[in-house]
């Protein structure tokens, strides 16, 4: 398969001199389907990052790496898959429940009572590293200032020894402001609010 095209086919990607090549790549593994991009990485020698979307015998959604063995045959590399499982921790969200492992998606124990955090298992098809997924449920460094709390002010204050900025230059008159007053402008001889 080094030195031949490879074509895509009706369910598979093959050599194009058909019956006398046996390389083949299925279009679907363990009911995945294998994009063109994925066979490109693998026909390069290369190995495919970790993916999600697999589906096992008994049903399990499960996650692996592609690669090409020496026979020219995929095989599912389960050491590029993250090793880490955030089911126990507490939830970012709502802070009340544990993290728990759905379908496709890790989530709070609470959904019930109405919390909706969640992190995919991965995104595009490409897994999440132990990092992203410890970056997203790492809970946030400060929380927000409640309603009736005035925000803290972004910029530090001048020292007292500071100069005083100078004023800005004042603007020269337009023609717009030299116009007569409008009506609603115009002076009236009663008092104001009678």
């Amino acid at each position: 398969h080094d030195a031949l095209p490879i074509w895509r086919r009706r369910s598979a990607y093959s050599c194009d001199t058909g019956r006398d090549c046996s390389f083949v790549i299925w279009e679907s593994v363990a009911q995945r389907p294998i994009e063109p991009a994925l066979v490109r990485t693998l026909l390069a020698g290369e190995t495919t990052p970790a993916l999600t979307g697999f589906v096992s015998k008994k049903g399990r959604a499960f996650t692996a790496a592609l690669s090409l063995n020496e026979q020219g045959r995929v095989e599912l590399d389960f050491d590029r898959t993250p090793s880490f499982s955030p089911v126990g921790a507490p939830c970012p969200q709502c802070g009340e429940g544990r993290l728990i492992q759905g379908r496709s998606a890790w989530g709070c124990g609470r959904w019930r009572e109405g919390c909706r955090f969640t992190v995919p298992f991965g995104e595009n098809g490409v897994a999440l590293t132990t990092d992203e997924i410890k970056a997203r449920i790492a809970p946030a460094a400060a929380p927000p200032p409640a309603p009736d709390e005035p925000p803290a002010p972004e910029v530090a204050p001048a020292p007292e020894d500071a100069p005083a900025p100078e004023p800005a230059p004042a603007a020269e008159p337009s023609p717009a402001t030299d116009a007569a007053p409008t009506a609603d402008e115009a002076p009236t001889d009663e008092a104001p609010g009678a």
